[in-house]
């Protein structure tokens, strides 16, 4: 039996009617930017977050530029604050603080605070991480799930209840002796459980497996996730590989779906 990788046919469908009237509007208007629909919408976004203003941009970008750009124009923030950004970003975040005028600072952690030799930088991962604390800590109590992908030795032990799953950067691992140590450093050093780990393959990067015969990363990290705990799960990043090699990102997913959660029917 065949499963269609991303039908929006039946999510779609209640309101098809509506979007087709709504898009023959728009097209036939031929005012694209802007306009009426573009109004309602902020009207509606207004609405449903309970706040006075809202600004639909055409992109990410657009919408990162003007959230900076607004705090400059109210006085929170001024040319040359620093904004500070994990090193595994998106080229958008960087282009926004760039654009303001800001002064972009990437950090990368890797350890426990105190053991680097540069104090400044400590003081502003220990303000960071206090920041990021305060923030979700309420929330998580009332039941909202937060993930997070970086070295879990960032967040203090009393403080580790606050995320729901750790995700470990694991597409760097050359082989299954790296992967199975960097899961059991989480485990054991690091002290999370391992129903809460997750670890990270990439459709177009490769590893090699207890053999050292070269293996893709999604399907021999799957089998991975059972024989080292089991674990919590894999996460499978680069889903735009499928623009380049048609197929990949959907085929290795639905064999790591069935090789996590075989199915009882034959």
């Amino acid at each position: 039996m065949k499963y269609p990788q991303l039908s929006l046919r039946e999510t779609n469908a209640p309101y098809m009617e509506e979007m087709k009237t709504a898009a023959a509007e728009v097209i036939e208007g031929g005012w694209y930017i802007r306009g009426k629909y573009v109004s309602r919408l902020e009207e509606q976004l207004c609405a449903y977050l309970g706040c006075r203003y809202a600004v639909a941009t055409g992109n990410g970008l657009d919408a990162l530029r003007l959230m900076l750009r607004a705090y400059i124009e109210m006085g929170v923030m001024q040319p040359g604050d620093e904004v500070i950004v994990p090193s595994n970003t998106y080229v958008a975040s960087v282009l926004a603080i760039t654009d303001n005028g800001l002064d972009g600072a990437s950090i990368s952690y890797t350890g426990d605070i105190g053991l680097g030799n540069n104090a400044a930088v400590n003081a502003s991962i220990t303000e960071m991480r206090q920041l990021l604390l305060d923030k979700i800590t309420p929330l998580a109590k009332n039941g909202k799930i937060f993930f997070l992908e970086s070295n879990p030795l960032f967040i203090p032990e009393a403080n580790r209840d606050v995320f729901t799953r750790y995700v470990l950067n694991t597409t760097s691992s050359k082989n299954a002796s790296q992967l199975r140590l960097l899961i059991n450093e989480a485990i054991y050093y690091a002290g999370i459980p391992s129903d809460k780990l997750l670890i990270t393959g990439d459709p177009e990067l490769m590893t090699t497996d207890n053999n050292d015969g070269p293996v893709s990363q999604v399907p021999f990290f799957a089998i991975q996730v059972i024989d080292c705990g089991p674990i919590g799960g894999l996460m499978i990043q680069n889903v735009a590989a499928d623009y380049s090699h048609a197929n990949i990102t959907y085929k290795e997913t639905r064999g790591a779906i069935q090789t996590l959660n075989p199915s009882p029917l034959k």
